[in-house]
């Protein structure tokens, strides 16, 4: 798991100027990641990811939600790939700032609060990230990222 948010976050380092370029910062990050638990040795617990094309081979009451809600660190250090993430991230923001211009392109005017962009992806048979495209791909096993966007210009 401690792989998966190093990925993540390298995404978001890699759009992190654009954001501050359209006038946002980073207000939150919300991670559900869907696992199963599995016990190894008698007493030892482990807890797996689901990857990929599993849904198949396991039953929807072994699967586990975990969520995570991050906030950055008052000083907002940079953040430190997931596959293709920064390229969905870079278009969301930018129909994001698109949609807030037109906003407050005339009366009456209004100006953005709080946007944010969901992503759903999986994990591969190789243990990488990889990103859930179209409806096809969505389905209840797949994980998702939220990345949550404050206003920082007036």
């Amino acid at each position: 798991m401690t792989a998966l948010v190093r990925e993540i976050k390298t995404a978001i380092q890699e759009v992190q100027n654009q954001i501050k370029n359209e006038g946002y910062a980073i207000a939150g990050l919300d991670l559900e990641l869907k696992a199963i638990v599995k016990r190894t040795a008698g007493v030892d617990v482990k807890v797996e990811l689901l990857s990929v094309g599993v849904s198949g081979s396991i039953q929807q009451s072994e699967v586990k939600t975990i969520t995570l809600s991050l906030v950055p660190k008052p000083a907002e250090p940079p953040m430190g790939a997931l596959l293709g993430a920064q390229d969905e991230l870079a278009t969301a923001i930018s129909v994001i700032a698109a949609a807030v211009r037109e906003a407050a392109a005339s009366e009456p005017i209004f100006a953005l609060d709080e946007a944010s962009v969901t992503l759903a992806f999986g994990i591969n048979k190789e243990g990488k990230l990889a990103m859930v495209i179209g409806a096809a791909g969505a389905h209840e096993l797949s994980h998702s990222m939220k990345l949550i966007l404050k206003a920082t210009l007036s």
